[in-house]
């Protein structure tokens, strides 16, 4: 029989996952009493290492001990710099343990920073070297309160890079929290406007440059600002048509689209569109300022398809 099994602490597989710590919580229900956890904190078999929070004798203390036995503490989630560093996100290193609590905990604490949140429970934690830590679009979003934009920028295209969110992901994000006052939020519509295209006025300038595109490809003929109708009456207006061949190109730019209302409105009008016969492309300001070739290709080819002539 393994001795080793026998003798181990009812605390020790506990202490291995969670970089030596054990809360007094824990403790008491792994079956310690009060007098029994005490007896082992005189001994110095635990060191107090925050309020109700222990480390084995032995164990070093890292940043990873210290973020977490913050966490355990007062039931905090590891955000901002302090989730970005666990993340690895690029331009973020281990600093001063940095955590997010509901409004509800008690967040008083040395040694660390605490953010007070009305909206955490809108996060599922994931679990980064053991450790609760906000996912990564959150952690981006929550960025935008502490960073420079510049800094969130960089953020962003690194964790794109890596695969570890998705323009979609982080919009979500931003649909999920964004509030009057909400800080970071600011930040992250800023970016997300920037990069699919902002409001110039009554028209978009996404849309200029959509124009101009078109006709630099040879796709002329077209108009804007078109009332599409179909037989329940006025379903939308398109931003460039080709009336005859019922084709649209619509420039998808952010500053028009970042309310779930203005969302679920634009997915009801392209329906009817579409099942009035018309041809619509989406585009982002990705497929008009970074890419265009995939839009050019499909948007020529349906206009040849009914019957456009140059």
């Amino acid at each position: 029989m393994d001795r080793s099994r026998i003798d181990a602490p009812p605390w020790a597989a506990l202490t291995s996952r969670q970089h030596g710590l054990v809360t007094r919580h824990q403790l008491r229900h792994l079956g310690l009493t009060p007098g029994h956890v005490d007896q082992l904190l005189r001994s110095g078999r635990f060191l107090t290492i925050e309020r109700g929070v222990y480390l084995i004798h032995g164990a070093p203390v890292t940043w990873h001990t210290r973020l977490l036995a913050a966490c355990l503490s007062i039931d905090g989630v590891a955000s901002h710099r302090s989730a970005a560093a666990l993340h690895g996100i690029g331009g973020y290193r281990p600093g001063r343990p940095e955590l997010t609590v509901g409004r509800t905990r008690d967040g008083r604490f040395v040694g660390a920073q605490v953010h007070w949140s009305t909206d955490l429970d809108r996060v599922n934690p994931q679990r980064v070297d053991q450790i609760p830590t906000t996912p990564v679009a959150r952690t981006i979003l929550d960025l935008g309160a502490v960073s420079s934009r510049q800094r969130v920028h960089r953020a962003i295209d690194d964790a794109l890079l890596r695969g570890l969110t998705s323009w979609p992901e982080l919009l979500a994000v931003y649909e999920a929290h964004r509030r009057q006052g909400r800080r970071g939020a600011g930040t992250l519509r800023a970016i997300l406007a920037e990069r699919f295209g902002d409001a110039d006025g009554a028209e978009s300038a996404l849309e200029l440059d959509l124009q101009r595109l078109l006709r630099h490809h040879g796709l002329d003929g077209f108009s804007t600002q078109v009332d599409i109708y179909d037989e329940d009456g006025f379903v939308m207006r398109a931003d460039v048509a080709w009336t005859e061949e019922h084709t649209v190109v619509e420039a998808d730019s952010l500053a028009f689209h970042l309310t779930p209302e203005a969302f679920r409105k634009d997915r009801r009008c392209r329906a009817r569109a579409r099942a009035a016969g018309w041809f619509l492309y989406e585009a982002t300001a990705i497929d008009i300022r970074v890419d265009p070739a995939p839009m050019i290709d499909v948007v020529r080819g349906v206009l040849t398809d009914r019957g456009w002539r140059r």
